[in-house]
């Protein structure tokens, strides 16, 4: 009787479906997830992320952020991202060159990646609203898909107080807390309370705190009195009465035989934190560790930052055991000025482009005091990159480029580097001739980028170029030394050359740092001066680039012996000039009648312009622009069939 029942209820259920225009909101519902991309869900990549008074997360500026969006995307869409900001000023500083980057995922075509620069970050900091409403349109089509919405701040926690120390005023039988009071400029110009105790405090210091700084609670002292404070029962003195922004606090609490905790708020005005608590027991920690034996030779890595890794101590100065200490760390370039700051829970991260800086760090933990302060000089070197589009602030790595060739070098001699490094990633235009000189230089380019203007090599020094670079003109003083890294195989002139010297046959002009300088790679680099030209020559075993003499002669090695070929008119070559073979001689010395040359060939950039039988030629040819010349002579002798180049130029 039931099987009866649902036989019936099946079909009717189908009609009354049917009937109600059920199948259009399945439809729908299908259609929506199989041909639609959607943002579902996003995650900022930091291990932790504080939330403010307002309920919004807050992002530090203290390194590049990034953000990933992940999508419901079926049919693997490839999809164009724009975004509107809630904040239309914090929108315009975003478009910078690099600050707001959005890119879809090759490998995955679910995930898009916000990249957030630290330039951009830094500008916006104290609360910058980064909640943005993102638009996604598919690229073939232009099918607009539905926005994803998401709240986000940037504003970075404050530093706490620094070398919290309890001290004993003998008295008054009471507790004075020392402490060098937080930065408050900058991306922490928003701290606006101090809370001790429970009891909190408007502070807004100046950067050395005075009695008459009115930003500075009555309470809070900024002279040391000698006559009535001591060390506390661990006998810690305060370590930071000669440092920056020390400042005390006669606290009302008498002395007592029981350890007491003192606690120290720092607070900004969207209510992040950071909190200290230290006692007159309390012990210090030790100091932090660099992970590098050596922090004066640093290499930069592909992006144009060298990493310093900074360990939190294990240990305090009395050898007690600590872990999950964090530590402080400020960058400062080689003039003093503060570049950037952050912190890190065990171990600290710090990325330097080329360059001399100055690491300040130290470290800190709840209920301890804090390390010495130490100070670290660092030097980088690698890569500066150029980019002439570039818009931002810039400090020479591949992510915040140079725009100008000059802003590289005048990075390398403020920092007294005795080595040049720059790659450019796009076309650049010399503003004025570049000498290289105090040091040596290397300059590359991935693809066939121009590096327009004239280099001058002053004489002890070199230049190396690298990959596929093309050069406009380089001046070599006498003792002066090109050098080639990889140079690229794609027969374009990387650059002419004039030597300002006494050119010597077979001197040394070129050298390989990692190859041997073949007659291919010796083309590549034209040498103007009349009569001569740069040829490959087997030195000490190894191919460089000599000085060879044009239209003289020239040896052709055969299986029986070298011929000597030599050629009249080639060093005053001009259009209309007649070039001939004015004698041959075998491999024992003797000569060859001239009479035996079959063919003489032109190449211009080795294509063939002129071919003439006999030995000799007129050069005229319809165009004698700048191109690189080679003067093919054929010959037989003995059943020994001969070819013997000749490059050279014409002149207008």
């Amino acid at each position: 009787m039931v099987r009866n029942a649902l036989v019936v209820f099946v079909p009717l259920l189908a009609l009354v479906f049917q009937s109600c225009g059920f199948r259009e909101p399945v439809k729908e519902f299908f259609k929506e997830y199989t041909e639609t991309a959607s943002i579902e869900a996003h995650a900022i990549n930091l291990d932790d992320v504080p939330v403010d008074k307002d309920g919004y997360k807050c992002i530090p500026s203290a390194n590049m952020t990034s953000i990933s969006f992940f999508m419901r995307n079926p049919q693997n869409y490839i999809i164009n991202f724009d975004y509107k900001m809630d904040d239309e000023n914090v929108q315009s500083v975003s478009q910078g060159d690099g600050y707001f980057v959005m890119r879809q995922e090759s490998a995955d075509l679910t995930v898009m990646d916000l990249s957030l620069a630290v330039d951009f970050l830094r500008e916006i900091d104290c609360g910058g609203n980064l909640s943005s409403s993102i638009s996604l349109t598919e690229s073939k089509t232009l099918r607009v898909f539905d926005p994803y919405y998401f709240s986000l701040r940037c504003n970075s926690v404050p530093e706490p107080v620094r070398n919290l120390t309890v001290l004993q005023n003998n008295s008054t039988n009471t507790y004075v807390l020392a402490m060098n009071m937080p930065d408050m400029s900058g991306i922490h110009r928003d701290i606006k309370k101090i809370t001790i105790d429970g009891e909190s405090f408007d502070v807004s210091l100046s950067s050395s705190p005075s009695p008459s700084d009115t930003g500075l609670p009555e309470r809070f002292l900024t002279e040391f009195d000698d006559s009535a404070w001591g060390s506390g029962a661990n006998g810690i003195s305060f370590s930071g009465r000669d440092g920056e922004r020390a400042v005390y606090f006669q606290t009302d609490k008498e002395f007592q035989t029981d350890e007491y905790f003192f606690d120290v708020t720092v607070e900004d005005e969207a209510g992040l934190f950071v909190s200290s608590k230290v006692s007159d027991h309390s012990k210090q920690l030790s100091d932090v560790v660099f992970e590098a034996d050596d922090l004066s030779t640093l290499e930069t890595d592909d992006y144009g930052y060298a990493h310093i890794l900074v360990d939190a101590p294990t240990e305090t100065v009395d050898g007690s055991p600590v872990s999950d200490v964090t530590v402080y760390w400020r960058l400062y370039d080689a003039g003093g000025n503060l570049k950037t700051q952050g912190s890190g829970i065990g171990k600290a991260d710090i990325g330097v482009a080329t360059g001399k800086w100055r690491i300040e760090t130290w470290a800190h933990k709840v209920g301890y005091i804090d390390s010495a302060t130490v100070f670290s000089d660092v030097s980088a070197s690698g890569y500066l990159f150029v980019k002439p589009s570039f818009e931002g602030i810039s400090d020479g790595s591949r992510m915040y480029p140079y725009t100008t060739f000059e802003d590289a070098v005048n990075a390398v001699v403020s920092a007294n580097l005795d080595y040049l490094r720059v790659e450019i990633l796009e076309d650049v235009e010399l503003a004025e001739e570049f000498r290289v000189e105090p040091f040596n230089a290397e300059i590359r380019a991935h693809g066939a980028l121009t590096l327009s203007g004239t280099i001058r090599i002053s004489g002890g020094h070199y230049l190396v170029v690298n990959s596929d670079i093309l050069l406009g003109e380089i001046q070599m003083e006498e003792g002066a030394l090109i050098k080639t890294r990889g140079v690229g195989a794609s027969g374009d002139v990387v650059a002419n050359v004039v030597y300002n010297g006494d050119l010597v046959e077979d001197s040394v002009l070129m050298e390989g740092v990692d190859s041997d300088v073949t007659q291919e790679l010796a083309d590549r680099f034209l040498l103007k001066n009349r009569g001569y030209y740069i040829k490959s020559l087997d030195v000490g075993g190894v191919l460089k680039g000599v000085v060879g003499v044009s239209g003289v002669k020239v040896k052709v090695d055969t299986a029986e012996g070298a011929y000597t070929v030599s050629v009249t008119g080639l060093d005053a070559a001009e259009a209309g000039s007649t070039l001939s073979v004015s004698s041959i001689a075998d491999f024992e010395g003797n000569d060859v009648d001239v009479s035996c040359v079959t063919k003489m060939k032109v190449y211009a950039d080795g294509i063939l312009v002129k071919e003439s039988n006999g030995s000799s030629t007129v050069l005229d040819l319809e165009y004698t622009g700048a191109y690189k010349y080679t003067l093919e002579v054929i010959f037989s002798d003995r059943n020994i069939e001969v070819s013997a180049q000749f490059p050279f130029e014409i002149h207008e």
